[in-house]
C-alpha cells in the first residue's frame, strides 16, 4: 500500500515516527522498516496512524466482491435500551446467507434485532449481517452502520445497532434511526460518565423478514 500519505503527515508540526510507534504500541524500528517498505502496512494499522497524524485514512483499492452462499451463525440479539448482566449466554443458530468471499468464516456473524431502537431501518426480528471490526479494511466513517457495546462500571452491557456520525477531528458519535421517543439521544464513542462505548463490528447488510404467519 502507498505510504506517501504517512510521509506527508509526518511533515505536520509535532508529528514524528516515535509518535506513530507509541500510537501503534510498536517499536520505532518497526515504523522505520514500514516507511522503508520492508514491512507491510496492515489494514488495522491504517486507522491508528491516520488518527495520530490527524488525516483521513486512504481509501482501500476497489475489490470486485464475489458473493457466495455460506453459513453464518446468529450469535445473539441487539436491543437498544436493554441491559444484560455478565455471563448471559446465547445458543448460536446456523443460518444460510449470501456472504462476500473476502470475509473469512470467523469474521462474519448474524445478530437479531429486538425492539424499536432502529425501527425505521430494521424491525423487531430482522437480522443484521456483521463483519468483525478487526477484519474490516478500514476504520469507521460517518454514515456507517455499526454494532456497539455499551458497558457500565458495574459490568452491565447493552448491545445495539447505531449509525456513525462525525469525523476524526471532532470525534464520532452514534445516532439511532427510530420514531420511538426513548431512542433519540446520540451516544458518544469512548468513555463518558462511567460508561465505555465501543464499536465491535460493521453492519454489512440488513436482512428483513417477509410474510410471517
Amino acid at each position: 500500500m502507498d505510504i506517501e500519505w504517512i510521509v506527508e503527515g509526518l511533515k505536520k508540526p509535532g508529528k514524528t515516527q516515535a509518535g506513530i510507534a507509541k500510537a501503534m504500541r510498536r517499536s520505532p524500528s518497526m515504523v522505520t522498516a514500514m516507511l522503508k517498505g520492508k514491512r507491510e502496512l496492515k489494514a488495522r494499522d491504517i486507522a491508528v496512524i491516520a488518527r495520530y497524524l490527524e488525516v483521513d485514512p486512504p481509501s482501500a483499492p476497489p475489490i470486485d466482491p464475489r458473493p457466495q452462499i455460506r453459513t453464518a451463525m446468529i450469535i445473539g440479539d441487539v436491543a437498544g435500551g436493554v441491559w444484560t448482566e455478565p455471563g448471559v449466554e446465547f445458543e448460536p443458530i446456523p443460518t444460510t446467507v449470501v456472504i462476500d468471499e473476502r470475509w473469512g468464516a470467523s469474521d462474519v456473524f448474524l445478530l437479531r434485532v429486538r425492539g424499536s431502537s432502529i425501527n425505521r431501518q430494521a424491525k423487531d426480528g430482522d437480522l443484521v449481517l456483521c463483519l468483525n471490526k478487526y477484519a474490516a479494511p478500514r476504520d469507521i466513517r460517518s454514515g456507517d452502520w455499526v454494532i456497539v457495546e455499551r458497558k457500565t462500571s458495574d459490568g452491565r452491557m447493552e448491545t445495539t445497532v447505531k449509525r456513525v456520525q462525525g469525523d476524526m477531528k471532532r470525534g464520532f458519535f452514534l445516532v439511532p434511526d427510530s420514531d420511538d421517543p426513548q431512542f433519540q439521544a446520540p451516544i458518544l464513542i469512548g468513555k463518558t460518565d462511567g460508561e465505555v462505548v465501543e464499536v465491535r463490528a460493521f453492519v454489512l447488510e440488513f436482512i428483513k423478514r417477509g410474510t410471517t404467519f
